[in-house]
């Protein structure tokens, strides 16, 4: 009987370990993509949702009232990270944006109603104090459009219409 002489060899060596290399960082793509996420952006977008309760301005005076119904990013941010401005613009002139954050240091706004100076869901905020710009009669009630609210460390504003 005649043996016959077959060569059994499977694939060789060198594409056997480009085979496997080609596997081994389709994988770790596949879990760097899944788990990339997990940390969170350090620079995510500001989602806040507030509205101004109530407000007046007169003689010089502002009394605002700002209600945060929800605060996802972040869950809470303390009072000195909060950049709040109001909007608004006087008769024929461009819109002018009014730093309220700048004067608390000043001592000529005060706020009250945060628990241990932090904002979060459900807190209620009172401005009030003396403000430079509506001296000369720039802002008024009629004329204010908008406050807006931004957070250090976060993109974006949000705003509530007044």
């Amino acid at each position: 009987m005649k043996r016959l002489n077959r060569r059994e060899e499977a694939v060789s060596p060198v594409i056997a370990t480009i085979l496997m290399v080609a596997i081994t960082v389709v994988l770790a793509a596949t879990l760097y993509m899944m788990v990339g996420d997990i940390g969170g952006d350090r620079f995510a977008s500001v989602t806040v949702s507030y509205r101004v309760e109530d407000y007046d301005i007169e003689d010089g005076e502002l009394d605002l009232e700002l209600y945060f119904s929800s605060m996802s990013t972040p869950s809470s941010a303390e009072i000195d990270d909060l950049d709040i401005r109001i909007i608004y613009q006087p008769e024929d002139e461009s819109v002018q944006e009014y730093f309220l954050h700048e004067h608390w240091e000043e001592e000529e706004l005060s706020w009250s109603g945060l628990d241990g100076g932090d904002v979060a869901s459900g807190t209620t905020m009172y401005l009030s104090g003396h403000v430079i710009n509506i001296e000369n009669g720039e802002m008024t009630e009629d004329n204010v459009d908008r406050v807006e609210l931004r957070i250090s460390g976060y993109d974006g504003a949000e705003s509530a219409n007044f």
